[in-house]
């Protein structure tokens, strides 16, 4: 990875962007159009892709197999992160004119309600994941992420040395789509979460736009969130 990767620049949204490639890109990639504006938080479950989309403040459940809408929630905010852990789904709202943060639990087919509800530490948190075992969330103020508990309390914290544009587990790996300051570099890799100290190792490059992480175990997917689309890509 070093100084010799080309560079090609991008217009996004009326921006002049520059991607830089690294020598191993995104293979099989499949781009979709989102159901609603500037999607973000993006998970699966059962077959469906559920995505939250910053714009309609909602998140839509989208066979993947035919790609169409097949459940529509609203949320009480813009929603930020989510995640299907113990037999429920969690989403990271943004709920006011501060920007305070909150975990909503609900089910399919359930309004997401104002008391099925935690603060998130600080109230800020974004990206949210799940090894299985605990629900983790990223916190971009602190370049950090939180393995939380039952009751959102902090289990344990796990510094970052990069920005953080999505976050995933599979096969007990972490994987996460770094980013620079600036969001202008982001690149797919993963990060030993267990070795103090430890950096993300790179496996590819990402669009300038790619937003959220999330995996079925045979492909990846992630939102190109300024141009309204949803992609998928194996690497």
């Amino acid at each position: 990875m070093g100084s010799s990767r080309p560079a090609i620049a991008q217009e996004v949204a009326g921006r002049s962007r520059t991607l830089l490639y690294v020598e191993h890109s995104l293979a099989n990639l499949v781009t979709r159009s989102a159901p609603g504006g500037r999607p973000q938080p993006l998970c699966l479950n059962d077959g469906r892709l559920y995505v939250g989309c910053w714009d309609d403040k909602a998140i839509y459940a989208i066979d993947v197999a035919s790609w169409t809408v097949a459940e529509r929630i609203e949320t009480p905010g813009i929603p930020y992160g989510i995640a299907f852990f113990d037999r429920a789904f969690h989403v990271v709202v943004s709920v006011n004119e501060d920007d305070d943060r909150y975990i909503y639990r609900f089910a399919s087919g359930s309004p997401v309600r104002e008391e099925a509800r935690i603060p998130c530490p600080d109230l800020t948190g974004s990206h949210l994941t799940t090894d299985g075992h605990s629900l983790y969330l990223v916190q971009q103020t602190h370049r950090q992420m939180l393995e939380l508990g039952p009751d959102g309390s902090i289990v344990r914290t796990i510094p970052f040395t990069t920005r953080c544009a999505g976050a995933a587990f599979t096969g007990g790996i972490f994987y996460m789509i770094t980013a620079d300051k600036e969001f202008d570099v982001l690149e797919f890799a993963t990060l030993d979460l267990n070795r103090e100290g430890a950096t993300p190792q790179i496996v590819a490059a990402m669009d300038v736009d790619a937003r959220g992480l999330a995996t079925d175990g045979a492909a990846w997917w992630t939102c190109y969130r300024e141009r309204n689309l949803i992609a998928s890509f194996t690497a």
